[in-house]
C-alpha cells in the first residue's frame, strides 16, 4: 500500500497544522477527549512549573493557543487571579464548548474560536503560552515568531512540548507490549507528519525564530500499574490507528482493541513495572525590553 501524500488544514493550533490525508492525525473522537483529559492531569505539574519560572501574576493578560478543553487557560487564571485575563483560543467550536462550561466560575477566562491569524484583535499579551502544539505545525519557526508578534515588550512566549524521541526503554522491568506500543506510536506520528520530537530542538527552535536561547525545563511523568499512563497509552495507540492504517503499516485487527488495556493492565501489573510517558520540555524567552 503506497503512503498517502500528507495536506494541510486549519486548526486550533494557531495555523497550518500537520495533518493526514483525510484529516487532523489524532481525530476528534470521544476517546481522543478523554485521553486529552488524561493527559491534561500528568501535565499539569510541569505547566505549573513553567508558569512559577516565568513568574506570572496577578492581573496579567494570558493567551492560551490551541486551548482545548481549557485546562492550561484555567491554571493561569489561578496566577493571574479575578484581575487579570486569560483568552483561550482554538479552531475546534466543539472542544470550546466543553472549555466555556468547565471555565464557567471563572470570569478572568474566556474562550474565543479562530487561529493566532487575527489574534491582533485581543492587544497585546504579558504571556503567550501553548502546550502540545507546536509539534503538530507545518511550519513551527513562522509560528513561534507569529506568537512572539502577540507580547508586550517584557512580556513572555512560552512553549511546552513532548520529546516522543526520547522515550527508550519506557518500561523498568521491561514490558515488551508497553514499549511495542511506544513503536506503534513513533511510526503513527511519523506517518501522520507531527514532530512530537520537538522538545528536543527547542534552542535551535528558539534560535531560529530570532528570540534567542530560551530558559528550558525538562520532566517526565512517571508511574506504575495503577497509573492512569496506562489507558493513556492504549487511547494514543487508538487515536493514531487511522493513519497507521492509511500508511500501510498496520491493520486494526493487528491491536486487539476488544482486550488491549487489560492485557496492558495485566503485563504491568505481573512485572511490578514501573513506566513512563515522554519527557516534556518546557521552553521560553522573554520578548524585548520591560
Amino acid at each position: 500500500m503506497s503512503t498517502p501524500r500528507r495536506t494541510f488544514q486549519s486548526t486550533g493550533c494557531g495555523g497550518l497544522i500537520l495533518a493526514a490525508a483525510n484529516g487532523y492525525v489524532l481525530g476528534h473522537a470521544p476517546e481522543e477527549i478523554r485521553r486529552l483529559e488524561l493527559q491534561a492531569k500528568f501535565l499539569e505539574l510541569p505547566t505549573r512549573h513553567v508558569l512559577d519560572q516565568i513568574s506570572l501574576e496577578k492581573g496579567m493578560k494570558v493567551l492560551d493557543i490551541g486551548t482545548g478543553s481549557g485546562d492550561v487557560a484555567m491554571l493561569a487564571a489561578e496566577y493571574v487571579g479575578s484581575i487579570g485575563q486569560v483568552i483561550g483560543l482554538d479552531r475546534n467550536s466543539d472542544v470550546l464548548v466543553r472549555a466555556r462550561a468547565r471555565a464557567a466560575h471563572l470570569s478572568q477566562v474566556s474562550f474565543e474560536l479562530g487561529s493566532l491569524d487575527g489574534a491582533e484583535r485581543f492587544g497585546a499579551f504579558d504571556l503567550v503560552m501553548g502546550r502540545y502544539v507546536a509539534c503538530f505545525q507545518e511550519d513551527d519557526v513562522a509560528f513561534l515568531q507569529r506568537a512572539a508578534s502577540l507580547v508586550k515588550p517584557g512580556g513572555t512566549v512560552a512553549f511546552i512540548e513532548p520529546a516522543v524521541a526520547a522515550t527508550r526503554e519506557a518500561s523498568q522491568p521491561t514490558v515488551a507490549l508497553y514499549d511495542e506500543m511506544w513503536n506503534w506510536v513513533d511510526k503513527g506520528f511519523d506517518a501522520g507528519g507531527a514532530r512530537v520530537h520537538m522538545g528536543n530542538r527547542c534552542v535551535q527552535w528558539f534560535a531560529q525564530a530570532g528570540l534567542g536561547e530560551p530558559s528550558l525545563l525538562y520532566e517526565m511523568a512517571i508511574g506504575g500499574p495503577s497509573s492512569s499512563l496506562v489507558e493513556w497509552i492504549c487511547l494514543l495507540v487508538q487515536s493514531l490507528a487511522p493513519a497507521l492504517e492509511r500508511a500501510g503499516l498496520a491493520e486494526v485487527e493487528d491491536f486487539g482493541f476488544e482486550n488491549l488495556q487489560t492485557r496492558l493492565q495485566e503485563a504491568v501489573t505481573a512485572a511490578n513495572s514501573q513506566i513512563q510517558a515522554p519527557p516534556t520540555v518546557g521552553a521560553w524567552a522573554r520578548i524585548g525590553q520591560a
